[in-house]
Order: structure tokens, then C-alpha cells, then sequence
């Protein structure tokens, strides 16, 4: 078993608990194909909204940032998928079953930065990692932020969650749908620039135009 962070926006993040997946990096399968079933994945976001970064300095602004760890779920299959979004751009997935949104709570970074392995590794380039848009942690990062994201709840969420691994009886995740609405269809994985928390970090303005053109075909 090992354990992931995926970075996305938070809307498009939560809009994969909804549905039930996982996409990353533009779509690329590679990343995903990584991922085993029964492995952990946490997302990350460092602004709210995709369209934030459609305007540069956008992102920037205060009332944009989110820098915080929104979602947390198990990969449940080997299966990586392609699914058409809009004509000509038919990016993969992962299926995950998601930890509900009302049983977990958003950590922001600065919580839990001093203590999280893979940037006390990384002190001078951390934010370089993030632009991943997927990597691997330590079991350790991995409880950090996930006991800090189930603290406030009145159930043992943190303990049950991994239990619930090698069970098959009744779930604590969200039972997902994926939707057929074209309306509802979203570009769920962060371009590899949206690093908000990363002063190294600029706004591929040639790679989010071209999502967009894809997005408005719609």
C-alpha cells in the first residue's frame, strides 16, 4: 500500500469526490497508472476555483488562495480509463471512493508544513514538488494529514478508514456516480504551475487557454 497527493483546484477536487474519480496532470495516464489498488490519496489545493487562473494575478489574491488538503480517498481498482470530456480531449482516470466531505475537514498547509516529511526533505524547493500534480508520500505524512483532517469528527474516522481496506461490508466512503451531464464535465487535474505557495512557480498561461478552448467547445 502506498500513498499519494494529488494537486487540484478545490472545486474541480471536490467535483471528483462527487463523481468518484481521479485525474491528473492534463489527463496523462502515466501518473495515474502508478496508483494500485487499496492505495491512499490525499488531494491538495492551492486556489479555490480553476478559472482563477485564467487571469494572471488572479490566483494571487487572497480570496482565490486555498493551500489546504480538501479530499482523501482509496484507489479501488487497477483500472485506468479514458473518458471524453469534450470533442478531442479524452483524458484518463482512476475509480476512488472518497472519504463524505461533511466527515472530513479542510487543513491548510501551515498546519502541518513543519512536520510534513517530503518538504523538511525539500526545504529549499518544496514548492517544485507540489507542481508535480502527483507524488508519493511517507505513511507518515500520509496519517499527519489525514488525522488532522478527521479530528473534528465525532467518529473514529481515522482508525475506520484504514480498517475499512480489507473489508467489504458497509462503507464510511461516498457512494459515487459518475455524471453524464456534459454541463457538469470538468478538467479535474491543477496544471503543473498552479502553486500559489511556490514563488518559483509562474501561470502556464499556453496550457490553461488551451483548456479553456476545450472547455467553451462544450
Amino acid at each position: 500500500m502506498k500513498y499519494w497527493i494529488g494537486v487540484a483546484s478545490k472545486d474541480h477536487a471536490l467535483r471528483g469526490v462527487k463523481e468518484g474519480i481521479a485525474q491528473v496532470c492534463h489527463g496523462k495516464k502515466a501518473p495515474l497508472a502508478r496508483m494500485k489498488s487499496g492505495d491512499w490519496l490525499i488531494y491538495y489545493s492551492s486556489v479555490k476555483t480553476f478559472t482563477s487562473l485564467e487571469t494572471p494575478g488572479q490566483r494571487n489574491k487572497k480570496e482565490n488562495q486555498c493551500q489546504s488538503f480538501v479530499s482523501i480517498g482509496r484507489i479501488v481498482d487497477d483500472v485506468v480509463y479514458q473518458y471524453e470530456m469534450t470533442p478531442g480531449f479524452m483524458p484518463y482516470r482512476r475509480r476512488v471512493e472518497y472519504l463524505p466531505s461533511n466527515q472530513i475537514r479542510d487543513v491548510q498547509l501551515l498546519e502541518v508544513k513543519d512536520k510534513l516529511e517530503f518538504i523538511q526533505r525539500n526545504l529549499s524547493n518544496w514548492g517544485l514538488i507540489l507542481r508535480r500534480g502527483l507524488f508519493e508520500i511517507s505513511l507518515h505524512d500520509f496519517q499527519l494529514i489525514r488525522d488532522r483532517m478527521t479530528k473534528s469528527n465525532n467518529t473514529n474516522i481515522a482508525t475506520a478508514m484504514v480498517a475499512e481496506s480489507n473489508r467489504s461490508s458497509i462503507s464510511p466512503f461516498v457512494n459515487n456516480e459518475s455524471s453524464n451531464n456534459d454541463n457538469e464535465r470538468m478538467v479535474y487535474d491543477l496544471t503543473q504551475d498552479d502553486i500559489a505557495c511556490s514563488a518559483s512557480s509562474r501561470c502556464n498561461m499556453n496550457v490553461i487557454k488551451k483548456q479553456k478552448k476545450l472547455i467553451n467547445r462544450k
